[in-house]
């Protein structure tokens, strides 16, 4: 049981007492209850509030994750975008290069189309030149005079330009300012002239690998090109290269088609001098031979006939045996016995056999041989035959002076022979031809001499022993010098 109240002291409470103290009690206990229900409530909304902050923060993610999206959308759109405009470039570029004809307009849309696609301030394409390894410009755009001229022509193996060449790659500076292998470049004053801070170059290379050039741009401001731009651009790299490519096999099928109409030609002319040339000798055979069946001519009537039929038969069978050495070399046919020999072997017979002539045409021949030997390796018959030719030739075109040189010398590890004529000289446009089979540096003296087909003969002996022959001129009447270089035996131990 419940101990009741007590009063303060010690007595039983009063009836009023403990009724108030009940009533007391269960006010207590109804505000209690109040207040349990009071906090029931707040901890339901408590929990509510809780609840709805969750809802909220999950909805802020959502709506973070949705500005992502967007986000994401519209960059992917942008993208798109810009690799839609340059697919259209490139295809806007394709068309042009396959309707386009004229380099020059080719080259230029090169270069605008790389300007664009790399969104730079300026851009430059260059042809290799093989045989020079000099780098050519063939259009450009944002650049001034002064530097025009000083790209116009660079060297690939000696500059910063050649290097995309060298390591077959592109060369990308975002600043050329902080780029240390560029220090003291003489590009550095026309990179500051241009206000150029950023650059690429990208070489250019063929299907089958053949480096053909490069292809640049350039920025006033430091910069990194996107890795979407640089794939645009060696899509860019590959038409340019294709470009160049056919452009050098139009050249060089032109310049075949030329050459092949130049050859035709040669050969006509050539077919009509031999006619000429064997109808001479035949015409004085024939001449001497209806003498000499005449049986009214007079003895010393046949008598004197008979030395211009054995020198026309011979004058015919010269003329015939260069056809044959000609058609032998052709057909790859011709051989030579090399064996050791003494140069100055071969140039002495051929002297000899020149000498005659060269008496009666009033010829004089200073010569330079010295007693030193220089052996080579080569056939007696055949040089014999390389120097009576190159001899011969000098006279023919030794003009008034009748003056010819012949020297024999060493220089390093060959032997070489100078035949020098102050006659009429060979023009510059033909020197590089000189040796072709039928060309003719003075088709006047030529039809008179011979077939024009010694030098030809001439320089196919040379190779077959390992050696050269070049022909100098300073022009026409400023004389002749054909040298020949062949390699020396090597010393015995």
């Amino acid at each position: 049981m419940t101990e009741e109240p007590q009063p303060p002291n010690g007595q039983p409470p009063s009836g009023e007492t403990a009724q108030d103290l009940f009533r007391q009690s269960a006010e207590l206990r109804a505000e209690s209850r109040q207040l349990s229900q009071r906090l029931k409530r707040v901890n339901e909304a408590s929990a509510a509030s809780r609840q709805a902050l969750k809802g909220v923060r999950e909805a802020t993610a959502v709506n973070a994750a949705m500005r992502d999206e967007v986000a994401r959308r519209r960059r992917a759109e942008s993208s798109l975008a810009a690799e839609l405009q340059g697919t259209r470039l490139l295809q806007r570029l394709s068309s042009q290069l396959i309707r386009e004809e004229e380099g020059s307009a080719l080259y230029e849309h090169v270069v605008e189309t790389a300007q664009t696609l790399m969104r730079a301030d300026g851009s430059a394409l260059h042809l290799l030149e093989p045989r020079t390894e000099a780098l050519r410009l063939l259009a450009v755009k944002g650049f001034h005079s002064p530097s025009m001229d000083f790209w116009s022509i660079v060297h690939a193996a000696a500059t910063a330009a050649g290097v995309p060449l060298k390591v077959n790659d592109r060369l990308l500076v975002p600043d050329v300012r902080a780029c240390d292998w560029l220090a003291g470049s003489p590009h550095l004053p026309h990179f500051e002239l241009n206000g150029i801070r950023a650059l690429q170059s990208t070489p250019l290379v063929s299907r089958a690998g053949e480096k053909l050039g490069i292809i640049s741009t350039h920025w006033h401001t430091p910069f990194d090109p996107p890795r979407r731009d640089l794939g645009f651009l060696d899509l860019l790299a590959r038409q340019a290269a294709d470009v160049l490519e056919r452009r050098q096999h139009l050249e060089a099928l032109r310049e075949s088609q030329a050459r092949l109409q130049e050859a035709d030609r040669r050969k006509n002319d050539f077919l009509a001098m031999v006619g000429h040339e064997l109808r001479n000798p035949l015409a004085a055979i024939r001449s001497g031979v209806a003498l000499l069946q005449s049986p009214k001519a007079a003895p010393e009537s046949r008598a004197a006939a008979l030395p211009v039929v054995a020198e026309q038969v011979a004058h015919m069978e010269r003329l015939i045996e260069d056809l044959l050495d000609v058609t032998r070399i052709v057909e790859g046919r011709i051989n030579v016995r090399r064996q050791p020999m003494l140069v100055r072997e071969a140039l002495q017979r051929a002297l000899a056999m020149v000498q005659a002539e060269a008496e009666a045409g009033g010829f004089v021949v200073e010569t330079r041989l010295p007693p030193t030997p220089l052996q080579i390796s080569g056939d007696l018959v055949r040089l014999t035959q390389v120097f009576v030719n190159l001899l011969g030739n000098a006279m023919k075109y030794s003009g008034a002076s009748r003056r010819i040189e012949v020297s024999l010398g060493r220089e390093e590890s060959a032997a070489v022979v100078r035949i020098r004529d102050y006659g009429i000289g060979i023009p510059e446009n033909l020197l590089s031809r000189i040796f072709d089979p039928f060309v003719q540096a003075t088709p006047g003296v030529t039809l008179a001499a011979g077939l024009g087909l010694g030098l030809a003969v001439v320089r196919r002996l040379v190779h077959l022993h390992d050696g050269t022959v070049t022909a100098f001129s300073g022009g026409e009447q400023k004389g002749s010098e054909f040298v020949l270089r062949l390699p020396l035996l090597a010393a015995g131990p």
